[in-house]
């Protein structure tokens, strides 16, 4: 019982003292990409999306998104912080189906990503992309909405096939978030998701990572969404065995199409 409590505090007081550090790190971030300062002992990337979603219906509605995520490599001593080096890129489908206000689900029936290893030794950089195909099944709830504030649920499920591999792998993800309001074109969310793998891996492997999430976003338009922030993730190279700490700044488009009259006096 004691070594249970003991191993409860020191989860505790680690995830107090990330939540405490995210603004310094988001600080320090920001200063390394907008001076070129080199930060030590980081793995710093830059997320990009790009999203077009299609209603068809008011209650139905299907999207469809490209992803690239950069590194920076962090043996070249000569390298700036700027992400310039691939990490990944993907392809991903999605049905979407909203029940009610509060309550949508989505099905993933194709994703298609290839990566490339995180840069920690110089046989990394040349390395050859790994491609993997990633069904997945997600829910969301909102238990909470009152005002400006919003509190949000997601379960996702996701079946991960990799190139050249006997063996599929299951992956559980659990975000839990909350939504500001600023105004009425900005808000502002933050949220923490642990991903956790299911099947097909040891126990020690069981942990994939953990993020914690900052973000703006903004609607210039009613169509069009804009998302900047931050990512502050503790994750486990499951080919090195090797726990890593990597921000990234995270730059999404959004723009979704209008629904016709038509479409809208379908769902009544």
């Amino acid at each position: 019982m004691h070594f249970l409590q003991k191993q409860l505090f020191d989860y505790l007081h680690t995830k107090k003292y990330l939540y405490e550090n995210m603004f310094l790190r988001l600080a320090s971030l920001l200063m390394g990409l907008t001076w070129g300062v080199k930060l030590p002992a980081q793995h710093n990337n830059w997320w990009t999306r790009w999203s077009v979603t299609y209603p068809v219906s008011a209650k139905f509605y299907t999207e469809l998104e490209s992803q690239l995520r950069l590194q920076t490599n962090q043996l070249d001593s000569h390298s700036s912080f700027f992400a310039n080096r691939h990490l990944a890129h993907s392809i991903r489908f999605f049905a979407h189906f909203k029940i009610s206000s509060k309550f949508s689900t989505s099905l993933s029936p194709f994703t298609w990503f290839a990566t490339s290893p995180v840069i920690l030794s110089p046989s990394d950089v040349e390395a050859p992309l790994q491609h993997e195909i990633r069904p997945s099944i997600l829910a969301e709830w909102i238990p909470y909405s009152k005002g400006r504030l919003s509190l949000s649920l997601r379960t996702w499920l996701e079946y991960r096939y990799f190139q050249k591999t006997a063996e599929g792998l299951v992956r559980f993800r659990q975000r839990v978030g909350m939504r500001y309001q600023l105004h009425e074109k900005w808000y502002a969310f933050i949220g923490e998701e642990i991903l956790l793998h299911l099947h097909g891996v040891s126990p020690l492997e069981r942990f994939d990572h953990n993020r914690l999430v900052l973000n703006l976003n903004y609607k210039p338009q009613p169509n069009w969404r804009i998302e900047v922030g931050y990512i502050y993730i503790h994750r486990l190279l499951r080919n090195k065995m090797l726990y890593i700490n990597e921000n990234n700044i995270v730059t999404h488009f959004y723009y979704t199409f209008p629904l016709t009259k038509k479409q809208i006096m379908a769902d009544i």
